[in-house]
């Protein structure tokens, strides 16, 4: 049985943190690699298919709507605002 650990990497300009979630088993953690690893050994269960959830950014970026809000909504006509329902655009 595996225990969870918290293991501490530092980061760099080529290495994110981010939420992740096990497809396998649902546990939810924290992953932390490369940009563009798509896929993470899941600290419970011990299969590879752990995957981001959710937004990942660099280290010291965030989104923030014209409101103040952070939360976001994803849908296929765009991104908006979970407070006040803004269409997103943010810069490249």
């Amino acid at each position: 049985m595996m225990t969870d650990r918290v293991i501490e990497f530092p980061l760099s300009d080529d290495r994110i943190r981010g939420p992740a979630k096990c497809l396998a088993c649902d546990h939810e953690f924290e992953a932390v690699g490369p940009v563009g690893e798509i896929q993470f050994r899941c600290p419970a269960c011990g299969c590879y298919k752990g995957v981001r959830c959710g937004l990942v950014l660099p280290a010291g970026e965030s989104l923030q709507c014209n409101c103040g809000n952070d939360l976001f909504h994803v849908l296929r006509d765009g991104i908006h605002c979970a407070l006040c329902g803004a269409t997103q655009t943010f810069p490249d």
